[in-house]
């Protein structure tokens, strides 16, 4: 999974879900949605939050930041030594810091999907 610029649109973002009016390579309509979380409270609890997408069926694209209050700074994918690492399955959106300098930062993740 990368992510892809050409699949960002011009509509706003929302914590509901938008077709974004683009097509993933096997002609299913791309939909995203923006959530937003509090990573754990120490390095290594993972918080999950429902994400409310029915029929998610393959996450194609993601963009996010995180805010510790001073500084926002881009999150990546990857729980191997990231700051902050988040993933989402059939029914949650998760995320876990990584080190100390992650605990407790405000996210905001836009995932785009497509559904089955």
């Amino acid at each position: 999974m990368t992510y892809n610029p050409s699949i960002i649109s011009a509509s706003d973002y929302t914590t509901g879900e938008v077709d974004t009016g683009t097509k993933w390579h096997n002609g299913k309509a791309i939909f995203k949605k923006t959530l937003t979380g509090i990573a754990g409270a120490a390095v290594g609890v993972q918080v999950d939050t429902a994400h409310g997408i029915s029929t998610l069926e393959e996450i194609v694209g993601f963009e996010g930041i995180a805010d510790d209050g001073t500084n926002q700074f881009p999150i990546t994918r990857n729980f191997n030594g990231a700051r902050l690492g988040w993933f989402a399955d059939q029914t949650n959106f998760s995320i876990r810091a990584d080190v100390s300098s992650g605990v407790g930062q405000t996210t905001h993740v836009t995932l785009y999907y497509t559904k089955a």
